[in-house]
């Protein structure tokens, strides 16, 4: 019985190609969240401009640009909107995500079954874990990205409304 220790590539597949995909695959989500926060500052601004109440807090990063909006249209905000809220939430929620595939330094490595694998670490900025450090496979990646892409047409409808529903009120 023989043991082997390096995996090898499948046929046609080089460790480049892994590369670039994972690469393709992070610069597709990353331009995903820059569209979403767009979407949301300027949902923001406009609702601001139609004479609500700006938020108290400062909108430097992409979870108080979220969590303001997500504020402005929850209960307690201005415009009751549950669908857009739990939205929001959920962008929310997964800050921390976001801020792996956007802000970490990153490595690829290929899985026994031939796949790429992509790990990424990056320091927290509202926690007190020194390093955060998380894999995402390629079929992971692949449904995060399916994800990213439904919720910008889902925001972009939705704002839409609220937009319509803001000017009305």
């Amino acid at each position: 019985m023989s043991f082997e220790d390096k995996i090898s590539a499948p046929a046609g597949k080089s460790r480049t190609d892994e590369v670039g995909d994972a690469a393709r695959w992070r610069g597709q989500c990353v331009d995903c969240y820059a569209q979403i926060e767009f979407l949301v500052g300027t949902a923001l601004r406009e609702l601001r401009s139609t004479g609500h109440k700006a938020p108290s807090q400062p909108l430097f990063t992409y979870r108080t640009k979220i969590a303001a909006l997500r504020d402005a249209v929850g209960e307690d905000g201005f415009i009751a909107y549950a669908q857009l809220f739990r939205t929001l939430d959920q962008l929310h929620a997964a800050c921390d995500r976001r801020n792996l595939i956007v802000h970490s330094t990153g490595s690829v490595s290929r899985t026994p079954a031939g796949d790429w694998i992509w790990m990424g670490c990056y320091l927290p900025a509202d926690k007190e874990t020194e390093i955060v450090a998380e894999a995402i496979t390629l079929s992971e990646a692949n449904r995060l990205e399916i994800d990213l892409r439904r919720t910008i047409q889902s925001l972009t409808s939705q704002l839409s409304c609220l937009r319509k529903k803001a000017v009305t009120k």
